[in-house]
């Protein structure tokens, strides 16, 4: 196909699309229908409609000077100023510049199409329909956007150690609203509540999850370290916030919850998601507390505190979260739902077993083997696993490297603590 081709099903297909095959075969086939499902790519054939002729009339009156429907005049007069507010914004192949004039113009025709749609009142008209729905879409897919590169954010902080772009103090976008793409496109979406099976709603609960893990990643991990007083408090105070979460969320998507399985993959993909990335927060809230003798392995050395058992208390939560993140990757790996490409569970399942390896090493100068041969045995299964899938020069591969540092040096350290104890 030289240009592109509007099949008339909601699809636009250039040169270089990936289902232009399908399209091609379609014409040699001559198929006239719309019943096909295969040629649909999986979507229910929309309706034909061109909004382009009710579009240019409504600019032809409005540049004359006058509306001749008035009842709906205003909704027609938001449809328009809405278009030019995406086309100032789309009309230029480089994107624009906060500075831009463009920017400012653009902004202008939305606050006009959103002033005229304010004036709408009596019979709901489909210029009024078609306006109400531009701007919750427009709302919608912006907070989305944002939230998606807000984790995204705090994940590449937590991975790399670089700096984080976004900052607390300087956020006041709300949260997606938790409606189903579909429901978008009614007049009033309706939101759906935790009884209720929904897409969106693991999304939602994600974002907030990340919320407070920024929190826990300003505190814990600052570049000025809290001292071990405060390191507990915190750990106390995020351990709570973070239940409070995961009680909050649909018991379809916790893990824990009896008689939660859903029935569809999807829903499994957002179940293991959340709960993974809940674990891994507790790991990360209680980590520094079991790290703060790490220099002191060499010779040792464990200090002892008055605040001891709050510590102990923290160690056994950290190695508790762990062990769920690589029980559960140990699922995924038998069921075959585990691959390369889910690089935020690998880096979950490299935390964990850090942490799992670390409590090995310094439990191996002063306790019996069976104290840390689960987690030993936990960490070495979840390293074994991850080597499995990775490639060569990958993220993954630097992960299992350091994880094999590790497990040498913790199989060292045990064979000299069986030696003493022999």
């Amino acid at each position: 196909m030289d240009t592109g081709t509007d099949f008339g099903w909601g699809h636009y297909l250039g040169p270089a699309s990936g289902v232009s095959l399908l399209a091609r075969v379609h014409k040699r086939l001559h198929l006239t229908t719309h019943a096909s499902f295969n040629f649909t790519f999986g979507d229910a054939p929309l309706p034909d409609y061109d909004p382009t002729p009710s579009v240019m009339i409504s600019l032809e009156e409005m540049t004359m000077g006058s509306m001749k429907k008035n009842e709906d005049a205003s909704a027609r007069r938001s449809v328009l100023w809405m278009v030019f507010a995406m086309a100032k914004e789309h009309q230029s192949p480089e994107p624009i510049t906060m500075s831009d004039d463009r920017r400012f113009s653009s902004i202008l025709y939305f606050l006009a199409a959103d002033f005229q749609l304010s004036k709408k009142r009596g019979v709901v008209s489909l210029a009024s329909v078609q306006a109400r729905l531009c701007y919750l879409v427009d709302l919608e897919c912006g907070r989305r956007t944002f939230w998606s590169a807000y984790c995204l954010d705090n994940h590449l902080s937590i991975t790399l150690g670089r700096p984080r772009i976004f900052h607390d103090d300087d956020i006041d976008q709300d949260f997606p609203s938790g409606v189903d793409d579909d429901e978008l496109f009614t007049q009033q979406p309706v939101l759906r509540n935790s009884h209720v099976y929904s897409t969106m709603l693991a999304p939602v609960a994600y974002f907030k999850l990340y919320r407070i893990m920024s929190i826990v990643l300003r505190d814990l991990y600052s570049i000025h370290p809290a001292s071990i007083v405060r390191q507990y408090e915190f750990a106390e105070r995020y351990s709570q916030v973070l239940r409070e979460w995961r009680d909050d969320i649909p018991r379809f998507l916790d893990a824990d919850s009896n008689g939660s399985t859903p029935l569809i993959l999807i829903f499994q993909r957002q179940r293991d998601v959340l709960n993974l990335a809940y674990w891994h927060a507790m790991v990360l809230t209680h980590r520094p507390l079991l790290l703060r003798n790490f220099a002191k392995v060499q010779c040792g050395n464990h200090e002892n505190t008055t605040h001891e058992p709050h510590i102990e208390r923290s160690v056994r939560e950290c190695l508790d979260a762990a062990m769920h993140i690589v029980d559960r990757m140990d699922d995924m790996f038998q069921s075959g739902l585990m691959f390369r490409s889910f690089w935020g569970t690998c880096y979950f399942g490299f935390s964990a077993a850090v942490v799992l390896y670390v409590y090995a090493i310094q439990q191996s100068f002063s306790s019996s083997v069976n104290t840390y041969q689960t987690y030993l045995d936990a960490a070495i299964r979840c390293q074994n696993q991850l080597s499995r899938i990775t490639g060569s020069g990958s993220l993954v591969a630097r992960y299992c490297a350091v994880l094999e540092e590790l497990r040498v040096e913790a199989l060292r350290r045990c064979f000299y603590g069986l030696l003493r104890t022999a």
